[in-house]
C-alpha cells in the first residue's frame, strides 16, 4: 500500500512515466500478466487488422503523370472597351460635352445591332487639371478632365470592324483593347480534358510496362485550364466626321483552348 500511495504522489507531482512504471511493479504478479497480456494483445491485433498503405522512401508507391490538351476554336464574341474623354474650362460644361459625345456612342452602337445589355459604363472620373510654372510653388487650376468608359460586348463579328470605325466618328476618343472569346467553351473543354486523360494514361501504361508493374486504378486528378487567343491591343485613335467611311478590317483568328491535368495510378 505504501509503494502504491507513493507512485500516485509520483505521477501527481509530474513524474508519469516513473509513476506509471512504480505503480506497475506495486502491483501483484497477477495482476502484472493481467496488464502485460493486454497491452501486447491490443497491439497485435491493432497490427494484424492494419490497412495502413506500405510507404516507401517516404511517398505513397504509384505512378503520377502529366497529360495535356489542346484544342482550337472559332471565337464568336468580341470585347472592347470605347472611350470619351475631354477636357474644359469648368464641371458644368465638361461633363455635358463627355454625356454628350457617350450618348451619340451609346445610340451608334444600338443602331450597329449592339444590344443596351452589352454595353456597360465600366469607368467615370473627373478630376481637375494644373498648370506648373518654375519657380512658383502653387499650382494654376487650368480646367478638368472627365473619362467616361464603357465595355461593350459584340456579338455579330462581322460588324466589328464598322462599329469600331463607327463609334470614333460618333464621338469616341480612345478604344482601349480589343480581345475575342467563345460564349460557350464547354464542349471545346471536353474535348481538351478527353485528349489530356488520353495522354497521362498512355504515359503511365508505358512507365508501368517499362517498370515491371501493373498499372491500377486512377487515384488522384488535378486539372488547370486555360485559353489563349488573338488580341488587338489597346489603339488610340482621333477621328472626325469629315473623315468619311473608313474601313478598319478584323481578323478574329482562332482561340486555344488548353486542359492540363496530373493523374496518380496505383501499381499492382
Amino acid at each position: 500500500m505504501k509503494q502504491t500511495l507513493v507512485g500516485i504522489l509520483l505521477f501527481l507531482a509530474g513524474g508519469a512515466a516513473f509513476a506509471a512504471l512504480f505503480l506497475f511493479v506495486a502491483l501483484p504478479a497477477q495482476m502484472r500478466g493481467i496488464v502485460l497480456g493486454s497491452t501486447l494483445g491490443s497491439t497485435t491485433t491493432a497490427g494484424l487488422q492494419s490497412t495502413m498503405p506500405v510507404i516507401l522512401g517516404g511517398q505513397q508507391s504509384g505512378i503520377s503523370v502529366s497529360g495535356d490538351g489542346l484544342v482550337k476554336g472559332k471565337p464568336d464574341v468580341a470585347h472592347i472597351q470605347v472611350v470619351v474623354e475631354v477636357t474644359g474650362r469648368n464641371t458644368v460644361e465638361t461633363q455635358q460635352d463627355a454625356a454628350s459625345r457617350m450618348d451619340k456612342v451609346i445610340a451608334k452602337l444600338k443602331e450597329l445591332g449592339v444590344g443596351a445589355d452589352d454595353i456597360k459604363t465600366a469607368q467615370y472620373s473627373i478630376y481637375p487639371e494644373y498648370r506648373y510654372n518654375t519657380g512658383d510653388s502653387k499650382p494654376i487650376l487650368i480646367g478638368y478632365r472627365v473619362v467616361n468608359a464603357v465595355t461593350v460586348t459584340i456579338r455579330q463579328l462581322d460588324k466589328v470592324g464598322a462599329i469600331l470605325d463607327s463609334v470614333t466618328v460618333a464621338g469616341a476618343t480612345r478604344i482601349d483593347g480589343l480581345s475575342y472569346s467563345i460564349a460557350d467553351p464547354t464542349s471545346l473543354q471536353s474535348q481538351a480534358r478527353a485528349l489530356a486523360m488520353k495522354q497521362a494514361r498512355a504515359k503511365a501504361e508505358e512507365l508501368a510496362k517499362a517498370a515491371g508493374v501493373t498499372l491500377g486504378k486512377v487515384t488522384a486528378i488535378n486539372e488547370n485550364s486555360s485559353s489563349a487567343l488573338p488580341e488587338y491591343r489597346e489603339a488610340n485613335v482621333s477621328r472626325s466626321a469629315d473623315m468619311g467611311a473608313v474601313q478598319t478590317p478584323i481578323s478574329p483568328g482562332e482561340l486555344e483552348i488548353r486542359i492540363d491535368v496530373q493523374v496518380s495510378y496505383g501499381i499492382q
